[in-house]
C-alpha cells in the first residue's frame, strides 16, 4: 500500500484564485487537510479561509480550539503562490511562477475529528479512506496525550525497541508490528505488540519505506518518537513516498493518496 506526498497536477481541484494551467508545482510546506462539508472562502489574495462542519474542530498547539482558520501562501522571491484544495481534502500551496523555491505556506491549526474514539486501531476500510497524519498533529496537547495513553495501554510504559533499517526498509523489532492507528480521524503508524495486534485485528502495515522522487528536492526522512510512532517527514521533498509492504489492503499495490506528515 503506497501513500504519496507528491507534486501532482490537480487542475480540477484548483480554486478560481489559481489559474496557472498544467505547470503548477506543490510547495514542500504548509500542507494540511480539511473535511467534506467545510465552507471555503478567499478573503484576500493567497489566503484560504475555511470553517469546518459539525464533528470537527481546528486544534492549536496552545491547547485551544476553533471552528474556523486560514491557510496562507506566499512567495519570498518573485511570482505567485496560492492555496489549493485537492478532491480528497488535502490542502497545500502551489505555484507556477514563484522562482527559486520561494513558495511557502502557513497553515494555522490542525483539523481533528471530535466524534468517536480519539485513538483506536484502524481497520481495512478506514486504512484506505482516511487521510495520513498532517504536520503538527502530534504537537496538539490533547492528541499527544491520547496517543501516548493508548500506546501505553497496548505496550506498557516501556518504550518498544527501535525498528531496524535493512536495505532502506524499516522492519519492526521482534514481537512487534507496525500497526495503523486511527488518531482523531488520521492514520498514524506505530509499533504495537504482535499478540495485541492479532487479538484486536489491527492492520499490520508490514515494513515501511520512505523515498523522495528524483529531482523533487531533499528530505523524506524516517522519523520516530519515544512512544513508537513512525513516519516519513517530507521536509523539502515535493514528492515524498511512504510505502508499506502489506498489499492486503490493495492487492495491486497502487493505492495512492497525498501524504503530508
Amino acid at each position: 500500500m503506497r501513500f504519496l506526498h507528491r507534486c501532482t497536477i490537480l487542475a480540477s481541484a484548483l480554486p478560481l484564485l489559481l489559474a496557472v494551467g498544467a505547470t503548477a508545482a506543490e510547495c514542500p510546506n504548509g500542507r494540511g487537510w480539511i473535511p467534506p462539508g467545510s465552507q471555503l472562502s478567499y478573503p484576500a489574495p493567497h489566503v484560504l479561509q475555511y470553517r469546518v462542519p459539525a464533528g470537527y474542530a481546528v486544534a492549536f498547539p496552545d491547547g485551544s480550539f476553533a471552528a474556523q482558520t486560514t491557510h496562507t501562501c506566499s512567495c519570498s522571491t518573485s511570482g505567485g503562490c496560492n492555496p489549493v484544495v485537492a478532491p480528497n481534502g488535502n490542502t497545500s500551496c502551489r505555484t507556477a511562477t514563484c522562482t527559486d523555491n520561494g513558495c511557502t505556506g502557513v497553515r494555522n491549526g490542525v483539523v481533528i475529528r471530535t466524534t468517536g474514539a480519539a485513538v483506536s486501531f484502524a481497520n481495512a476500510r478506514t486504512a484506505q479512506t482516511q487521510p495520513q497524519a498532517v504536520p503538527g498533529l502530534l504537537e496538539i496537547p490533547s492528541v499527544r496525550t491520547a496517543v501516548t495513553a493508548f500506546l501505553h495501554t497496548q505496550n506498557g510504559v516501556v518504550a518498544p525497541p527501535p525498528a531496524t533499517l535493512i536495505q532502506n526498509k524499516l522492519h519492526a523489532p521482534e514481537g512487534y508490528v507496525f500497526a495503523l492507528l486511527d488518531v482523531y480521524g488520521y492514520l498514524v503508524t506505530a509499533l504495537v505488540h504482535r499478540d495485541v495486534a492479532a487479538v484486536l485485528e489491527a492492520v499490520d502495515a508490514g515494513t515501511i519505506t520512505c523515498a523522495c522522487a528524483k529531482d523533487q528536492g531533499t528530505g523524506c526522512e524516517k522519523r520516530h518518537d519515544e512512544t513508537g510512532v513512525y513516519w516519513c517527514e517530507a521536509g523539502e521533498c515535493r514528492e515524498c513516498t511512504v510505502s508499506f509492504s502489506n498489499t492486503l489492503l490493495d492487492p495491486t499495490g497502487e493505492t495512492e493518496t497525498l501524504f503530508g506528515f
